[in-house]
């Protein structure tokens, strides 16, 4: 048994466009798609186009970077921090036989 769309929205108490993003639908084709997977009965078209209209086509203009612009990279940008000896210092020993230290 299909239920329509409609219905589903209506219990739901959201709206078509907030449907479409929930569900992350952006063409018709889509929309159909799901509806049958979910025996839903699809809107019309009309409505879908009035909520997410036909995109246009966007001409993207790449910016040119000049190698001058360019900045260089640095392999290690991190502070250098010496590391403390791992030996440690011997303490001073009275020398055998006498009490004089070393």
């Amino acid at each position: 048994m299909k239920i329509k769309l409609e219905y589903i929205l209506k219990r739901n108490k959201i709206t078509l466009k907030q449907f479409l993003e929930k569900n992350h639908i952006n063409s018709y084709e889509k929309l159909c798609n799901y509806c049958k997977e979910k025996s839903f009965i699809v809107c019309d078209k009309k409505e879908f186009d009035d909520i997410l209209p036909p995109k246009k086509k966007e001409v993207v203009f790449k910016k040119e970077v000049k190698k001058s612009e360019e900045r260089p990279v640095n392999i290690s940008q991190k502070k250098k921090v010496k590391r403390s000896s791992s030996r440690k210092k011997q303490a001073s020993q009275p020398v055998s036989g006498s009490n004089k230290w070393r």
